[in-house]
């Protein structure tokens, strides 16, 4: 028993008590080193997950952003094209005159040009494309028959080019 009876009836407490009072206390006072390292650890978890989020999120605008302004390059030059039918006047000139400003411009900061036109397609260069963007807007452009990507996916930045076959 930890409590003693004094001779008025009151209760008294007992060194061991005001121990394991004092401990309880003192736990109670502050955070433990434990505590410290849990909260540290779930917080650098919610900081990894979200940089790697926010990569992947760039990555997919900038795949996501290429594709269209691909399909807005074709359709500006098919519009071009449309009496003649051949692409040989077709130059980057020419297409930004077409497309709305800041049109050729890449998420990453490069400037899309035609390379070469003749009679039947054109060349477009898209350069700098990061790697990660690369894989991406390769397969969707496989599969449409009128585009044939000329670049391979590099572990770096590097140009990408594809040319634009009418009948293909």
């Amino acid at each position: 028993m930890y409590t003693k009876r004094l001779p008025n009836g009151a209760c008294a407490i007992t060194m061991k008590q005001q121990i394991r009072n004092s401990k309880f206390q003192a736990s109670m006072l502050g955070v433990t080193l434990l505590e410290i390292l849990l909260v540290l650890s779930i917080s650098a978890a919610i900081i990894i997950s979200s940089v790697r989020y926010y990569e992947s999120a760039t990555f997919s605008l900038y795949a996501n952003t290429s594709l269209e302004q691909i399909q807005a390059i074709t359709a500006a030059v098919d519009h071009f094209t449309a009496g003649t039918f051949s692409y040989e006047g077709v130059s980057t000139t020419v297409l930004a005159t077409l497309l709305p400003s800041q049109s050729l411009g890449t998420g990453w900061g490069t400037n899309i040009a035609i390379s070469a036109a003749d009679p039947n397609s054109y060349s477009v260069v898209l350069p700098g494309m990061p790697a990660k963007v690369c894989p991406f807007v390769i397969n969707r452009l496989e599969t449409n028959k009128h585009y044939q990507v000329t670049s391979t996916c590099n572990p770096t930045a590097s140009d990408f080019t594809y040319t634009y076959v009418a009948n293909a």
